[in-house]
């Protein structure tokens, strides 16, 4: 009984470990545009606004939810950022009650949706050492 308590525990271990490690590589060699750190990759899945929100902090270090502005920065400049194309991204910014700002990437729209929705994400941070 205490081995397969021990066995679960270091597989559950085991698995948050790699969770952890996999959200963090996202933000591994981050892509420099101007004052903006681009993480080089989305998360794995698709997420609703407050678990975007939750997912970004976890990752520390000042990541977080890209703002309108910064969203359309991203889409003016998506040829120098992988994976891109043709995808909503949740923005930090609400707008009404239980609606919050996204951008598609396929043409530049911005629009407000159910915070319900799920949507990709790709954090951001300003680059401290740029100035």
């Amino acid at each position: 009984m205490k081995k397969a308590k021990l066995l679960l525990a270091i597989i559950g271990l085991s698995m948050l470990t790699f969770h952890c490690i996999a959200q963090n590589s996202i933000t591994n060699n981050p892509i420099k545009i101007g004052e903006l750190l681009v993480a080089r990759s989305d998360f794995k899945m698709q997420m609703k606004w407050a678990d975007s929100r939750k997912a970004c902090e976890k990752l520390k270090d000042g990541w977080r939810l890209p703002n309108r502005a910064e969203l359309n920065f991203l889409y003016l400049n998506k040829d120098k950022i992988p994976g891109l194309n043709g995808k909503y991204y949740w923005s930090i910014d609400q707008s009404i009650e239980n609606h919050a700002w996204l951008q598609f990437f396929n043409d530049g729209t911005q629009d407000d949706y159910l915070k319900y929705t799920k949507c990709w994400v790709r954090p951001v941070k300003i680059n401290d050492l740029s100035k």
